[in-house]
This record gives C-alpha cells, structure tokens and sequence, in this order.
C-alpha cells in the first residue's frame, strides 16, 4: 500500500514541495500527517537521517499531534529496541483516545514481553471503541506482526467482518501458520479473484503452494508476480526456491542473482547462490558467494549459522577440512545443540575416515531432536552423510529401516518423498534387484518430482518420471 502511495502524483508533489523548501531555507506548509508521509518515505529508501529530520521538525511544528510522534516512538521501539525512550514520545500524544496510540501502548507492552498485560489493555480500551469490528481486525494485526498467531485468531474470531480483505488475509496468514496450507491458498485465491494484479496476495500464494510440495503451481504464481512487479525481490526468490527445490540449480541461479541485484543490501541474494553453487558441485565459487554474504549480513542475522554451515560443506568437500571444522565451531558456539551442525561436523569426520567420532556426534544429533518428525528427519540426513562419504550400503540400511518402521507406525514425515526416493536410488548403486522395483514403484507413487531430483541421472532426459518404472523393468539388466 506504502510504495504505491509514494509513486503517487499527490505525495510526490508534497515531497518535491518540502525538499525545495529546505533547499531554499523557506518556511514548510504541510500538514503533520503529510510530513510523516515523507519520513516513512525517507526511511523506506533506508535514510534514516532524514527520516528523523523530518519527523522532529513535523512535531516542532504541530507539538502533541498524533502522527510524526506514533512514528518517532515506533522508531525508537524498532529501530533503536528502547522502549523506554518509545513511552516517552507516546506520552507526548495530546489525544489519548486515539485507536493508533491504543495500539502503539500495546506494542510497546508487546515488545517488552508483557502480552497479558497488552491482551488485557486492548480489552480495556475495546469498550471505548465505536466500531468493533475494525478495532478487532487491527489487533489481530498488531499481535501478528509479532507472530503471536494464537492472539491474533483470537481477535480476528471476534470480528463480524468475516468478508473484508483484511479478514481474509490475516485468516489467510493463520492458516499458513497452522501448517493449513490448502485452506491458506483456497483464501489467497478468493482474494485474487478480488484483486489479481496484487504481488503480496500472489507470493503468499506461492509460499502456500511451495509448503504443500505443489512446486510448478507455486513456480507459476511467482513467474504471475513477476509480471506484474518486475522489481518484487520476494516474487523472484520464491520463483528460485521453487526451482532449487525441483533441483533446477543453474535456472535457480538466474533467479538468485536477480534477488541480489534488487536488494543488494541484503545477504540473501548471494547466500542462495552460495547454495545453489554448492549444489552444482562448483564448491569455490559457492564460497565465495558465502562470503559475499558474510559480508553484508548483521551480526545477529538468523542466516549466520547456514552461511557458516555451507562454508564448512565446501571446504569439507574441496579437502580443506581444518577450515571445515573451523566453520563449524564458529556455528557451535552460536548454536552448540543444532543438530543439523552435529550431523555435519560428523559428516566431515567421516571425510577424516573418524567413524567412532561420526557415530558419536549423529547419536548427539539424534539425542537433541524432540519429536518423532526430528528424529525421522535427522536419522535421513545421518543417511545422506554416509552416503556421500561413499557408505552407501550404510545409508540404505538406515533408509530401509526408517521407512519400515515407519510404515508400521503409519507416520509420514516431512521427509517421506525424499526417503523413498533415496532409498531407490541406494538399491539402484547397489544392484539389489530384488527390492529395486518396489522401492523405485512406491517412490515414483509418492512424489515424482522428487524422484526426478534424486534418480533422474538412471534415465534418459526428457523422461517424465511417471515411465520410469516401466522403462527400469524394459531395460533391467543395464541397472
């Protein structure tokens, strides 16, 4: 809603007006409202500075109006996390049955961890409120900002605005939360039939379809945001996770270097790449896209443990493992019971030949997973490890395994598809004819796209996945 305000004719000429007035060193007739405008301006292109220039001059000149100081107290709650300093400026606020500076007291409560505290002013203030509805619809909002879903379907529930489209897009968001991903993307498409040229609505969309393994639907909705925004950094890193996921890493690449290229402020452009490259095998090239984004990434960036985790893969690979193992460390001290680093630093003391040490640190790995679903996904890439060490009888003997014992507790992880698929591929190296036509059958039945990932160098390209079980027992003695 912001960016296509700021390309309007209307704020345009309010900003050219106070940017020749400060040029001129003349007096500024805008109204409060309109010169927070050009400060949420000034900080969305990343000026800060002058985002506050502007936001202190508007409440010199209109001292206690809502607006410039909503922004002041949420900057300093944001961007400078001093709630403190944030009260302040919300006490200055004149008009205290404002519904913004409701909700401004209650994310200030929020962000210092008191959410009983802000449930309970919100319901205290809903009586003051004229229309329900809307007020509800806005805290619903506020708590999801903050990713507190259960609060936010809380108030949304008390709306009777079941039809608005902000409704639907929160209840769109819960959905997606709650891992309803068909209900999520059965929303998102009624809101498109509503507005079909809104990027947000088609990149939801596409996440939806993405987390429900429906990759093309999700690859097609990006490639429709795109079409609309050329520049929506979102629409092209959804368009590359799908095509990474399909293990389409050159075309994925494009799209990384795309992401990159429109947010180069941001690591995520080259860190994907880093990823991509690695998948590629081309391991120099994906280190130093790593750390290109080592570069740009915060300190308390959450992508510092998996730039530091895929360093250590490539070095493993490439032979340098004391860097290897140097990377790792460094993710350790961050992170020390991440099992998804123990299984690689047990990983890397297989490329020493160290099974003792390996065995100890996947058991490690296993004895920090605290569900059935972590577990099952941690013994596979235990079974990854060792078959990329070249143990692949060992990676079979873990694959054959964890699905029969899943099979007779009728669980099916997260990881189904790709145990299936890796467990073919596993009787493919190995011979074994005896289960090979079962496994590859039941593969190909449970996700195709995986198999085509995973087995797809058995068969000739262009093959859809689908044949491949007759073209195995057509040509049989070549396996």
């Amino acid at each position: 809603m912001k960016e296509k305000y700021f390309d309007s004719n209307t704020f345009r000429s309010n900003l050219n007006e106070y940017e020749e007035a400060i040029k001129k060193n003349e007096p500024i007739i805008l109204e409060a409202d309109e010169l927070t405008e050009i400060a949420e301006y000034y900080q969305y292109i990343g000026d800060n500075e002058k985002a506050l220039e502007v936001c202190d001059h508007a409440m010199s000149l209109y001292p206690g109006v809502s607006e410039p100081l909503l922004f002041r107290s949420r900057y300093a709650l944001l961007v400078n996390e001093d709630s403190s300093e944030a009260k302040q400026y919300a006490m200055q606020i004149s008009d205290k049955t404002d519904l913004d500076y409701y909700y401004l007291i209650a994310e200030i409560m929020i962000v210092d961890n008191h959410i009983k505290s802000a449930e309970k002013y919100l319901e205290e203030k809903m009586a003051d409120v004229d229309i329900t509805d809307d007020y509800c619809i806005d805290v619903a909002n506020l708590f999801l900002d903050y990713e507190l879903y259960a609060h936010a379907e809380k108030w949304l529930k008390r709306s009777k605005d079941k039809n608005s489209e902000e409704y639907k897009e929160i209840e769109a968001q819960i959905e997606l939360n709650n891992g309803n991903f068909k209900e999520s993307e059965r929303i998102y498409n009624q809101l498109l039939d509503k507005d079909p040229y809104s990027t947000p609505h088609w990149n939801k969309l596409a996440t939806a379809q993405f987390l429900s393994n429906e990759i093309s639907d999700s690859i097609t909705s990006s490639e429709f945001s795109i079409a609309i925004d050329p520049t929506d950094v979102e629409a092209y890193l959804n368009k590359a996770n799908g095509l990474y996921s399909l293990h389409n890493y050159e075309d994925a690449l494009l799209y990384y270097k795309k992401v990159a290229e429109l947010a180069p402020e941001e690591e995520t452009g080259n860190m994907f790449q880093g990823f991509a490259f690695t998948a590629l095998g081309r391991n120099e090239e994906a280190i130093s896209h790593l750390k290109k984004a080592l570069a740009i990434a915060d300190d308390d960036s959450p992508n510092i443990i998996e730039i530091y985790k895929q360093m250590a893969y490539n070095y493993g690979i490439l032979g340098d493992l004391p860097s290897a193992n140097e990377y790792i460390e460094k993710a350790l001290a961050l992170e020390p019971e991440n099992k998804e680093l123990l299984i690689l630093k047990g990983h890397v003391a297989l490329m020493e030949d160290n099974k003792d040490e390996s065995q100890k640190l996947f058991q490690e790995a296993l004895n920090v997973s605290s569900s059935t679903d972590e577990s099952v996904e941690t013994m596979y890439h235990i079974a990854l490890a060792y078959y990329d060490n070249g143990y692949v009888k060992a990676a079979y003997k873990l694959c054959a395994t964890l699905i029969d014992k899943l099979n007779k507790e009728k669980i099916k992880p997260a990881v189904w598809g790709d145990l299936w698929a890796y467990v073919a591929l596993c009787s493919l190296r190995l011979h074994d004819k005896e289960h090979s036509e079962m496994f590859l059958n039941t593969a190909i039945g449970i996700d195709k796209d995986k198999v085509r990932a995973i087995l797809g160098e058995y068969f000739p390209d262009g093959l859809d996945p689908k044949d491949y079980y007759k073209y195995y027992l057509d040509n049989i003695d070549k396996f």
